[in-house]
């Protein structure tokens, strides 16, 4: 009986290996490494990117693509450049025990391209202080670890307004000038006898 490999996410047969994707730049080229090679600050945020993703709007539902990116950075983390391949995947995230075929049972496939979806739209529209950005290329289960420009938080107008005195004494005073202009004529009107 002749062995076939699983399909990668796209069907396609591999060997699991993942590898950076076009345009993007190795783990090492970055300056984050795993904690073996650079210290335990590089994996610490790390986690901290896979923390705040797992508790996003993207991924708090979704408790089976939370331990799915978990169990990739961990796996990335203690053994960096090592193929992570969907049997090792169904074994320790979906408890899919001895005789997994990823071409017959495609849930490593579908879970990480929702997951991939779902980082997309974290990093897109929620990620503010995250200093990584964690990828998981097509083709492929090995993550990537991008460095991310932290922005600032975004300020709503009203906060702006609320921290400058000045807007908030001339708001005030105009406010106060409406109400006495409102009294007098009022006032003027209903007192006549």
């Amino acid at each position: 009986m002749r062995h076939r490999k699983p399909p990668d996410d796209r069907g396609r047969p591999h060997g699991g290996v993942g590898k950076p994707s076009e345009g993007s730049q190795s783990v090492s080229r970055l300056g984050i490494h795993p904690p073996e090679e650079a210290g335990p600050a590089e994996a610490e945020r790390i986690l901290a990117s896979v923390a705040a993703a797992c508790a996003s709007e993207a991924l708090r539902k979704s408790k089976r693509m939370c331990a799915l990116l978990r169990y990739l950075v961990q796996e990335a983390i203690e053994r960096p450049g090592a193929p992570v391949t969907a049997e090792a995947i169904a074994a320790n995230v979906f408890n899919r025990k001895n005789g997994f075929d990823a071409i017959d049972d495609p849930i490593v496939r579908t879970t990480v391209s929702r997951l991939r979806t779902a980082l997309a739209a974290y990093y897109e529209q929620e990620a503010e202080g995250d200093e990584v950005e964690i990828r998981i290329p097509r083709g492929g289960y090995l993550p990537e670890f991008l460095p991310r420009a932290v922005k600032p938080p975004v300020r709503r107008r009203w906060e702006r307004l609320r921290a400058n005195p000045w807007v908030m004494n001339v708001a005030s005073a105009i406010v106060a000038l409406v109400a006495l202009w409102v009294a007098l004529v009022v006032g003027a009107g209903t007192c006549r006898l």
